[in-house]
């Protein structure tokens, strides 16, 4: 469900579940190894493998016994155990956000807990594809990439409603199962719309590299490639920022590149701010899709749609040209 490293990478093909601040990714040579084993018991839950580890935490495949299903279970590493208490109101926040939502597009939380001074949180399993890796699995249409955004957007938007502004969503996020169900994940910096960013008044990092996550005091608070800019520049954000993130993920589906040049914080908010989006080109990209992207990128949030459902409206097809093909 959530995400967990700073240079996390898909988790393979078969086991796209999500873990605290990024896709979970497979254990690497140096890494710490995983507390647990199979058939070690984290509080009733049994571990049955492991499926991915990253800078805070590992995720587990599990079984909880008493209700018979299996669980991914986000454990947070021993060395963070004693961290300030601002953590694990963090981590807690992502489960409750989550478990306020029902909604099929986004990933189901059961449980939120500690075991041995250690934050644990259970969530469904979800058997398939990060967007990451399901792109990489063969080229898609247009019509294929909008019905998994369209999908995701609708996750959003269930999240919205409930008061709730992702913050951080980019295609790692997007879990795809093999039933072609869409999934949002990794809600862990979610936290509601009316509550002023504690911190992110203190964020400004021209130099941060545009690929790494923005952080303070060790709280992940973005992902820079995909960050709406009035975030960048640490105001509050409300759900037109989730809309900016979900365009620039849109584009890069699309045309295989993001939308605005930038290696660095500074570089990419400037390219923003003076509308330098990239001309990229594809087959079969309708004008008024073009126009719903562009509208969705602008600079001030006032300027993009007034709604993720306004958005999603815009990225409907009309009859006449769903029957040209996309």
């Amino acid at each position: 469900m959530g995400c967990l490293d700073e240079h996390a990478v898909a988790a393979p093909v078969g086991s796209a579940v999500a873990t605290t601040s990024t896709l979970p990714r497979a254990p690497r040579a140096g890494d710490a190894m995983p507390a647990f084993s199979t058939g070690d018991h984290i509080g009733r839950y049994r571990v049955l493998e492991v499926l991915g580890a990253g800078g805070m935490g590992v995720v587990y495949r599990a079984l909880d016994p008493e209700l018979q299903r299996k669980v991914a279970l986000k454990l947070v590493r021993a060395e963070f155990a004693d961290l300030d208490v601002e953590l694990r109101a963090r981590l807690v926040r992502e489960a409750q956000a989550m478990a306020r939502i029902r909604h099929p597009n986004v990933i189901t939380v059961f449980d939120v807990g500690t075991y041995a001074d250690r934050l644990f949180i259970a969530m469904e399993v979800i058997d398939g594809w990060t967007l990451t890796s399901w792109q990489a699995a063969r080229t898609r249409s247009v019509a294929e990439i909008l019905r998994v955004f369209r999908a995701a957007g609708a996750g959003l938007a269930a999240a919205h409603a409930v008061g709730l502004v992702h913050r951080d969503f980019k295609p790692d996020t997007i879990l795809i199962g093999g039933d072609g169900r869409v999934c949002v994940t990794d809600f862990g910096l979610a936290r509601p719309v009316a509550l002023p960013a504690d911190a992110e008044a203190e964020i400004s990092s021209p130099e941060l590299t545009v690929t790494g996550e923005l952080t303070l005091a060790g709280a992940v608070v973005g992902t820079p490639a995909y960050m709406a800019p009035e975030q960048m520049r640490g105001a509050p954000p409300d759900g037109r920022a989730d809309q900016f993130s979900f365009c620039v993920a849109l584009f890069e589906a699309l045309y295989g590149v993001r939308p605005f040049p930038g290696k660095s914080l500074g570089e990419l908010e400037r390219a923003i701010l003076d509308g330098q989006r990239l001309r990229a080109r594809r087959q079969g990209v309708p004008a008024s899709l073009r126009r719903a992207l562009a509208r969705g990128l602008r600079f001030e949030a006032a300027a993009r749609f007034d709604s993720m459902d306004a958005l999603l409206l815009a990225l409907t097809p009309s009859k006449r040209v769903a029957r040209g093909g996309w």
